[in-house]
């Protein structure tokens, strides 16, 4: 570490004054030692001469007399923490490399050795209209700084479009008056909500998709939503059925019509939109010698590449699909020339065109300038652009370029191990778990359960070798591969009540969250075995996968 940093430090000065409570304290550094102050004056200098000494009678003796008291400027502490803060975040950010620790298992005074149900979460109050209106929790997330989950409601039955109300439930668990069944914030919207994520750095910035096909945004901690977008054919018809926040703070939705959109929600100054996208993908399988569209149900980042994707659909297949990065940088000298048709392409359009399928641009950009040359529309905007109609297929290039080996159900999730980077688990409506790498078609494992459906799966954020899964049984199935590659070393059973979605808290390292049938979510605290990593472990995992 730097030396120097801490020089502002005055050894002399040991002396300071706090406040707890109504009262006011004054503590000795020399001794460690803390007094009350009885009679307080108003000077910098202090006279204890009557102070109550709140430990050995005999040390009051010895430091009765003038106390001076350590006086600080806020400008200078300030500067300090400017100058050392990010030396010191450099030193323990580097020290989580050394090897020496590597193979550290920390070790607590009080062993946890059992696995225990300690929050049950519903709305109470909404009882009576989740069952008059056959809603379920749809998916439930926990929030960056692992305090808060939430849960997002909706109808499974639908006959055309929706105008259900429903509702996003979240609750602080951590907070001082936290309830299990009365939730920190409730959030209620006039469509179903399928699918959610929070933000990854900003905990109370919510991305939420609905059954309509509308991207929306909220903040839970002012209950408002912040921005959302319109259903188009060249957006979402359908279902969004994932949502997911990308690096650059862009957000990612799957729809079930096959769409990939990425949006970029934030303005500047506070504001946000989402009044379209800023790139496309449309996802497309040939098959016998004609395409068709692929229902997508979930989607994952891949680790390696932040532009590689897996995708599982509907039919079974799970997909690698490779996204190019969104350009930002402004191309206007390629679009001055439509000035002399009378037309001007406006900023945000050339910036959506440079985005869309490379190939077929040139055709795209005859077609919509015929389309307004014909209207006598001389401003394109966006919306010009898509009331033109172009080929959509021709708009949204294909992004899929590797086929997995496919379940032979719906594949309801997909997650990748946070430890080996190429490895990732997929659930399954066949009743299975599969275990991939990236680069490998063929799946390395399958954990086949009969007569029931596999319907969530994520691996532990602390031990490499364990994940865990639900069922429509209601079960929680956690596997320890160091203790069994076969099945699963642990199951947590419930009463008959089908589980949907399963998530570990990733900063509460020991809370593991599943929500039900009957609109419930429990929060498990998962024993020492299942979260303190092992000796090797790492090295383990990447010997079965090899």
């Amino acid at each position: 570490m730097n030396e120097g940093i801490f020089n502002d430090f005055n050894e002399k000065e040991q002396v300071f004054e706090f406040t707890k409570g109504n009262q006011t304290f004054i503590r000795d550094m020399g001794t460690v030692t803390d007094y009350k102050v009885k009679n307080q004056g108003t000077t910098t200098k202090k006279e204890c001469e009557d102070f109550e000494q709140q430990i050995d009678q005999n040390e009051l003796q010895q430091t009765k007399g003038k106390l001076y008291i350590m006086q600080f400027d806020q400008n200078k502490l300030a500067q300090f923490l400017k100058r050392v803060v990010p030396t010191v975040i450099k030193e323990l950010d580097e020290s989580l490399n050394l090897k020496k620790y590597h193979s550290y298992k920390p070790i607590s005074d009080v062993q946890k050795k059992e696995t225990e149900l300690v929050y049950i979460l519903k709305n109470a109050q909404n009882k009576s209209v989740e069952l008059e209106k056959k809603l379920e929790i749809t998916d439930i997330q926990w929030n960056s700084n692992g305090l808060m989950i939430a849960a997002s409601y909706g109808c499974l039955e639908h006959m055309g479009q929706c105008s259900h109300t429903s509702y996003i439930n979240c609750w602080n668990i951590f907070k001082r008056d936290f309830k299990p069944d009365k939730p920190t914030t409730v959030i209620e919207t006039n469509t179903c909500n399928m699918c959610m994520q929070f933000h990854p750095t900003k905990p109370n910035i919510l991305a939420v998709g609905s059954f309509n096909g509308e991207l929306y945004l909220y903040d839970v901690s002012t209950n408002s939503e912040l921005a959302h977008s319109t259903i188009d054919e060249y957006y979402h018809r359908e279902s969004i059925t994932a949502v997911l926040w990308l690096q650059d703070e862009s957000i990612m939705t799957l729809g079930c019509e096959g769409k990939v959109l990425i949006w970029n929600p934030e303005r500047g100054n506070g504001e946000f939109s989402l009044q379209n996208p800023l790139k496309g993908c449309y996802l497309v399988r040939k098959k016998e010698s004609q395409t068709e569209s692929v229902g997508g149900v979930c989607i994952s980042q891949s680790n390696e590449d932040p532009f590689s994707f897996i995708v599982g659909s509907e039919g079974g297949s799970v997909l690698r699909a490779q996204v190019t990065p969104i350009n930002y940088t402004m191309t206007k000298q390629a679009y001055l020339d439509s000035r002399d048709k009378g037309l001007i392409w406006k900023e945000e359009t050339i910036l959506f065109m440079q985005n869309l399928n490379q190939k077929c641009l040139p055709e795209i950009r005859l077609h919509v300038e015929s389309y307004c040359k014909e209207r006598k529309i001389n401003n394109i905007f966006i919306q010009q652009l898509v009331n033109s109609k172009p080929d959509i297929r021709k708009m949204y290039a294909n992004p899929i370029n590797y086929a997995y080996e496919a379940h032979y159900g719906t594949v309801y999730s997909i997650n990748f191990s946070p430890f080996v980077k190429s490895a990732f688990i997929t659930a399954s409506m066949d009743g299975q778990i599969r275990l991939y790498l990236q680069n490998t078609a063929r799946c390395l494992a399958v954990y086949e359960y009969i007569q029931t459906y596999i319907l969530s799966a994520q691996f532990s954020p602390t031990r490499p070798c364990v994940f865990a899964a639900c069922d429509s049984l209601g079960q929680i199935l956690i596997f320890d591969l160091t203790q069994d590659t076969q099945q699963q070393v642990v199951t947590l059973k419930n009463d008959g009540q089908s589980a949907s979605c399963i998530r570990f808290n990733q900063r509460q390292q020991d809370l593991l969250a599943c929500s039900y049938q009957g609109c419930e979510v429990r929060i498990f605290q998962l024993n020492d075995e299942l979260t303190q990593p092992k000796e090797n472990e790492l090295k383990e995992l990447q010997q079965l996968l090899s």
